[in-house]
This record gives structure tokens, C-alpha cells and sequence, in this order.
């Protein structure tokens, strides 16, 4: 049976009409490399092999980067050698062809200009394809409507998302920024410096020294430490006290519960008489007075169950966008859900890793309450370790800050220090460790600041 050659029948494929490509420009582009394989590291840095339309160009691509990887020299030779290892070269048409794309390009010298296309036309066609899955998506009802917005916004941001990543940043201009910051600082008093968002407790913050807004801290503990309430007080003080805008996201308590408890910490009026309109003629004027400090704030709450690492990234960058944001809080993280995913672990690696990426991503830092293994409550010493964050260890090792409220009146009612939370810091990425102590006042759930003692002070290697 009579065959046309490999070259012959590469020149001849078909190309779909309409769709955004260049081949004058593809074809540039690996030509410039093979004239000058110097300029591949130029072009490399945005440009991958998905991004050329045509196959063939797309495969000597693959084996200029396999070329590199291996520190094998680019030449003209080794890459055909490279193409016919892998079985390609006959199908891309034989030396001829990569002799053709030399000849066709004049110069090396615009060869980022030559990729800058191919890159342009790669992110109009996968701006296509999202659309195309958008619509599919749209169209399937087996598809919750909780979930569609979400995976639709994933599916166009992904297209994006290479084009808009940072680019490298040499030392000079980081060292510059850095500067900047600490000559601003040593002008300003101790309560002025820009240190990053304060939790609104002294001790805490002289701790920490503010909390970096690409930061994700994990807020650790057994049911009935506090570690809810605990973020609920770093809400008010962000919120109320610092005039700052909050995304609040609650995947255990409602809403109506969440604004109840606010208001009597502000109000100092029992929270359960809040509840149940029991309040006498003295407390109704710090009621509303609460009421309008709250109503006031800048406070987005959100108490979807189960909500989604994708429900959770859309709304907050929308909220950003809209509104600005500088915190999201999220109670809690276990209680997240990812759709197709395996066994627990799989999952709250995932959720962890997705968290951080959004504090990176938006430059907010995210504060995240995490349930500590049920292990912790056989041991004699009770106070939490790194090693008690639940399913997985991807938690302690994306977190920049963990915290662990603890009580000790909880396991024993006979302790002195009765409603007083230790508040551990068991990991600083870029501090001190230590532990301060709050004074809890149950019925508000309002945590505050005593003279406190500083324990296990140790410098974090």
C-alpha cells in the first residue's frame, strides 16, 4: 500500500479555521532557538509547549526542554536526535523540516517578541475551551447550583491564570520595598508602625508582631477550647475596633448566632438574654448601642455548610474587588467540602494547601480554626501539640503561624486560673513562640487581655 512521506503529510493537515493561532510566529519561535539556542531561556520563562498550536512544533518544544533538563547542547543534530528517540521526528517531517525553520528566520533577536504572540493566541484559545466548559456546565443539571458559579469562575481563571502569575523580581527592587518599610517604621510611634493586622490583644500581638498579610494562621483545638470564639474576638477587634473589612465564613454556626455573640461582647449583656429578650431597663441602651457599632462594621458573613475551597476563593476575591478586604476568617477547616476527592486526608491536605494559596493569591492572610485529634485527650498533659492537628500534616506545614487556645479549668475544675485561656503559639514561621493568657467571660464569649506571664519562650529555627 502506497504511502505519502511523514513531511509531505504534516504540510498538508488541516488547519480548523477560526481558531486564534500563528503559525508564522510558532514557527519563529523555534527557528530563533535553533539559530541562537541561548534565546530558548528567554522565551522559556513564559512560553510551555501547550502553548503552540500546531503539534509538530509543540513536540521539538518538548525536546528542547527535554535538552535543557538533561544539560544536553541545543543544536540542530541534537535535537533531531532527541525528536527520533522519541519516535517524532519522521512525523514532524524529518531534518528537512527543522532545517526549513532555520532558513525561514532571519534573526534570533526577536524571539521574545515572536513567543509574546504564540503566548497571546494560547491564552484567546483556552479563554475558548473555558467558555466551551462553562457552557457545558451550565447545561448539565446533574451539576448543584451551589457548586456551578464556583466551577465556572475555576474554569475561566485557570485559563488565566499563567498569564497573570508574577514574574522573577531581582533582590534590588525587594531589598528597595523592604527599606522603604523599615525607614517609615522608625518614624512613627510604637502604635503607628505598619507591622502587619493586629489582633487587638497586647500581649499577643507583641508576640506575633502583626500577622503578614500573605499569611495562613491555624487556630488549633478540642471542642469547647475556644478557638471559635477566639476567632469571633479577633473579628470585633479587626472589624469594630480597627475599622478594617472582615470575610467571615462559619460552616458550624449561623449567622444570627455569630452577629448575637458580637453584640455582647461589645455590650457586655449576657448573650443569652440577648437570645431571649430578657433584658433589663439598664441593658436595652447597650444593646442597640451594640447593635449599631456592628451594623456599622465592615463585617461579610457567610454560613454556607460545607462550602468549598472554589465557593470560597470566588466570593472572596469578589469581595476584595468589590469592597476590599483585610481578613478572612474560616470556622472551620475540616468542614470544608471538595467535590471528587478521596479519603479525608486527600481532602484536608487539599483544603489546607488552598488556603494558603489564597492568602498568596489576594495578599489577605486567612485565619483558619482546625480541630485537633481526639488522640490529645489520652495523654496526662493535655496541652496541644503540632502533632494533634487532625488529618493531615499538611495543616502545620502550610500554616505561617499555629495558635492553640487552651483551658485548663476545662479537665480540671479545681485549677486557680479558672476562665483563663492559654493562648499557645506552637509555630512562627518568622518569630518567637510563647504563650499569653487571656481572661474568657463565658457569657459574653468575650475574651480580654490580663497581666499575663510569658511560659516556654523559645526563638523558632
Amino acid at each position: 500500500m502506497e504511502t505519502q512521506a511523514p513531511y509531505e503529510v504534516a504540510l498538508s493537515a488541516p488547519v480548523a479555521p477560526g481558531i486564534p493561532h500563528s503559525h508564522e510566529s510558532e514557527e519563529a519561535v523555534i527557528g530563533a532557538v535553533l539559530i541562537n539556542p541561548e534565546v530558548y531561556y528567554d522565551v522559556a520563562q513564559f512560553l510551555q509547549s501547550d502553548d503552540f498550536y500546531i503539534h509538530r512544533l509543540r513536540w521539538i518544544w518538548d525536546a528542547f526542554t527535554r535538552l535543557h533538563e538533561s544539560r544536553t547542547p541545543l543544536d540542530l543534530l541534537t535535537a533531531s536526535e532527541e525528536l527520533s528517540r522519541m519516535d517524532q521526528l519522521a512525523e514532524i517531517g524529518g531534518p528537512a523540516y527543522l532545517t526549513s525553520l532555520v532558513n525561514q528566520v532571519p534573526t534570533s533577536l526577536h524571539a521574545e517578541a515572536y513567543g509574546r504572540v504564540v503566548e497571546a493566541h494560547s491564552l484567546r484559545r483556552k479563554l475558548l475551551n473555558a467558555a466551551n466548559s462553562v457552557a457545558t456546565m451550565a447545561y448539565n443539571e446533574q451539576i448543584e447550583s451551589i457548586d456551578l458559579a464556583g466551577q465556572a469562575a475555576q474554569a475561566i481563571e485557570e485559563a488565566i491564570k499563567r498569564s497573570t502569575n508574577g514574574t522573577i523580581e531581582n533582590v534590588s527592587s525587594v531589598a528597595s520595598r523592604v527599606y522603604d518599610l523599615t525607614d517609615k517604621n522608625s518614624r512613627l510611634e510604637e502604635d503607628e508602625k505598619d507591622l502587619g493586622l493586629m489582633t487587638g490583644y497586647p500581649d499577643l500581638d507583641k508576640l506575633l508582631r502583626g500577622i503578614d498579610k500573605k499569611n495562613l494562621v491555624i487556630v488549633g483545638g478540642r471542642p469547647s477550647m475556644g478557638k471559635s470564639a477566639f476567632l469571633q474576638n479577633i473579628m470585633r477587634n479587626v472589624a469594630v475596633g480597627q475599622g478594617k473589612n472582615v470575610a467571615f465564613f462559619s460552616m458550624e454556626a449561623s449567622n444570627e448566632e455569630v452577629t448575637r455573640r458580637l453584640i455582647s461582647q461589645i455590650s457586655l449583656v449576657d448573650g443569652q438574654d440577648i437570645k431571649e429578650g430578657t433584658l433589663s431597663d439598664g441593658e436595652w441602651p447597650k444593646f442597640t448601642n451594640a447593635v449599631e457599632q456592628v451594623s456599622n462594621a465592615n463585617i461579610f458573613m457567610d454560613d454556607t455548610a460545607a462550602l468549598s475551597p472554589i465557593q470560597l476563593r470566588t466570593k472572596c476575591k469578589r469581595l476584595k474587588m468589590v469592597h476590599g478586604l483585610d481578613l478572612i476568617i474560616v470556622d472551620y477547616l475540616q468542614l470544608m467540602r471538595v467535590s471528587g476527592m478521596g479519603g479525608l486526608y486527600e481532602t484536608t491536605t487539599y483544603v489546607a494547601r488552598s488556603l494558603k494559596d489564597l492568602a498568596q493569591e489576594i495578599d489577605v492572610p486567612v485565619l483558619a480554626a482546625a480541630q485537633l485529634s481526639r488522640k490529645l485527650e489520652d495523654r496526662k498533659n493535655k496541652r496541644p501539640m503540632l502533632s494533634d492537628l487532625k488529618d493531615s500534616g499538611e495543616i502545620e506545614q502550610a500554616a505561617n503561624i499555629v495558635i492553640f487556645p487552651y483551658r485548663a479549668d476545662y479537665y480540671d475544675d479545681e485549677v486557680p486560673t479558672q476562665n483563663i485561656t492559654e493562648i499557645i503559639v506552637a509555630k512562627h514561621r518568622d518569630g518567637p513562640l510563647g504563650t499569653v493568657e487571656l481572661l474568657m467571660r463565658p457569657q459574653y464569649t468575650k475574651f480580654e487581655s490580663v497581666e499575663t506571664r510569658r511560659i516556654d519562650f523559645t526563638t523558632n529555627n
